[in-house]
């Protein structure tokens, strides 16, 4: 069934992987990203990227994360918060 099959950005499919599967886990997301070709996936405007696609994502991805880690709460800006949840360096 491609009922729900789509075109797009790859890094779009990376919200659910990282903010669900790994729960916010940078840790586990280097290791993806370096099994997955790193050099590839990841450029300067990564964080940006990546925290813009979580603000487009289309289930709520923010609530459960903000929830479960509380540090994220303490993020002043949309731009520190994408640091704190998308920065692997």
């Amino acid at each position: 069934d491609f009922g729900d099959a789509r075109i797009g950005e790859r890094l779009y499919e990376l919200i659910a992987l990282h903010v669900g599967l790994f729960h916010g886990d940078k840790t586990l997301l280097r290791a993806f990203l370096e099994s997955y070709g790193i050099d590839k996936m990841v450029e300067k405007q990564f964080v940006h990227q990546a925290m813009s696609y979580t603000l487009l994502f289309e289930f709520d991805v923010l609530g459960p994360i903000l929830q479960a880690t509380p540090s994220l709460r303490s993020a002043t800006s949309l731009a520190k918060l994408a640091e704190l949840l998308w920065d692997i360096e």
